[in-house]
């Protein structure tokens, strides 16, 4: 095979990719990362926001939801409230066309100081619940959500990056064997095509991970059945060592893309430095070292004690408990209820996964004077507001409207597919 170097630009962003690939955002720690969070879907469990927003120790955040039309798909549910009477007046906000929509205020969230930790957030939404085994269901229920305040950083990493492309069709690569001397590899993207006599074409590209290294395997463009173009980042290196050259080259030739005698061109590789911005702790406690079990398990006795939460058993908290770890938090991760356990939502049935990651942080700043301290209440399910009265609602998701947007799109696009997924 004649082997090429590949410079240029599209092949240095890609290297860039490559260093901190695998997180689904810009910043390696997201605001997830610093947080633990369960959703009370359990049948039973019932709760009563009025006496803690009533806490001059909280800070109550709203935002505009857009009034949901009748006819939406079915299943996509509609946002629920408590009515507050103070306020139940819409406004009209622009959408990208220009044209007004109703919406509404429900409540965002409320925030206040831990009873674990006072440095430490506690976050109570009223949550729109998950999709799960093929439906929606049909009640709201209360998120708590545990949350270490973050403050920004300046993070930078040399890498060296390597580029080189081969007279090889992708798709006759075996990627596969490069588990076989302990490389892990995923399927990192795909696309098809219709050849001019009617043939129909899929190609793929792929990453391949060991320690620190990070290869990506693709056609030279993609169309290409004749050039595979070959992208590799050696994180935290500020030079190529000889036992990362000979794994790199070990794996190339295993995959097939390399024949035995190749080696790696020294003019093909570059040395760099990669910096951005990332999230860590602002309360001199890292995240890894806190306990958010313990924290969790605090305040959900604290919260039954007022009357926040009811129905949770003894046996609830202390399952709850003992599931949350760092990162078990957002839409994906966050703990629920299913067949009697607590587990990440993610290993439910049939979830929905998104890629959702907030980078924006939770500073400190946000945090009320105090610790809360809410009168006792009632506990009740909360009901929809009838869909003829526009509301000043209280809750909902911090992404709540971009969540059911793309979840109507999800559902409707399966119903359009007779529900194959």
């Amino acid at each position: 095979m004649k082997k090429r170097i590949a410079h240029g630009l599209g092949v240095l962003v890609i290297l860039g990719i490559l260093i901190l690939s695998g997180t689904a955002s810009a910043c390696v720690n997201p605001t997830d990362s610093f947080a633990t969070e369960v959703l009370l879907n359990k049948p039973g469990v019932s709760y009563n926001l009025s006496g803690i927003i009533e806490s001059d120790d909280v800070i109550v955040k709203t935002k505009e939801v857009p009034v949901l039309e009748t006819g939406q798909p079915e299943g996509v549910p509609t946002p629920q409230a408590i009515m507050i009477p103070e306020n139940n007046s819409t406004v009209m906000i622009g959408t990208a066309t220009g044209e007004p929509i109703e919406t509404r205020t429900e409540l965002d969230r409320i925030i206040y100081r831990s009873h674990y930790n006072p440095n430490v957030a506690v976050i109570l939404s009223d949550r729109v619940p998950n999709y799960n085994e093929g439906e929606w269901g049909d009640a709201r229920h209360i998120s708590v959500k545990i949350q270490i305040p973050t403050k920004d950083v300046h993070r930078s990493m040399p890498y060296i990056g390597i580029g080189l492309t081969e007279d090889v069709y992708t798709a006759a690569l075996d990627i596969e064997a490069c588990a076989d001397i302990g490389w892990d590899f995923e399927v990192s993207g795909s696309g098809s095509w219709t050849t001019d006599d009617g043939e129909r074409r899929t190609m793929r590209s792929y990453l391949l991970r060991k320690g620190d290294i990070r290869i990506n395997v693709m056609p030279a463009d993609r169309t290409s059945l004749e050039e595979t173009v070959i992208s590799v980042a050696v994180n935290d290196a500020k030079s190529l060592s000889e036992g990362a050259k000979d794994e790199i080259t070990d794996v190339l030739v295993a995959i097939g893309f390399f024949e035995s005698t190749d080696i790696i061109d020294d003019t093909a590789i570059i040395s760099n430095i990669r910096e951005w911005g990332d999230l860590e702790s602002a309360i001199g406690v890292a995240a890894d070292d806190f306990d958010f079990g313990a924290a969790m398990k605090t305040e959900l006795e604290h919260l039954r004690g007022v009357g926040v939460i009811v129905g949770l058993t003894d046996t609830d908290v202390d399952e709850i408990a003992s599931a949350p770890v760092r990162g078990a938090a957002g839409f994906n991760s966050r703990i629920v209820y299913e067949d009697g356990e607590w587990i990440p939502y993610r290993e439910t049935g049939n979830p929905i996964l998104m890629k959702l990651a907030d980078c924006g942080g939770f500073p400190i700043t946000v945090l009320p004077g105090e610790t809360a301290s809410p009168a006792p209440t009632e506990s009740t399910t909360h009901a929809p507001a009838p869909d003829h009265t526009p509301a000043h609602t209280v809750p909902a998701f911090t992404a709540f409207a971009a969540i059911a947007g793309v979840l109507a799109v999800v559902y409707a696009r399966r119903r359009g597919d007779g529900g194959e997924r």
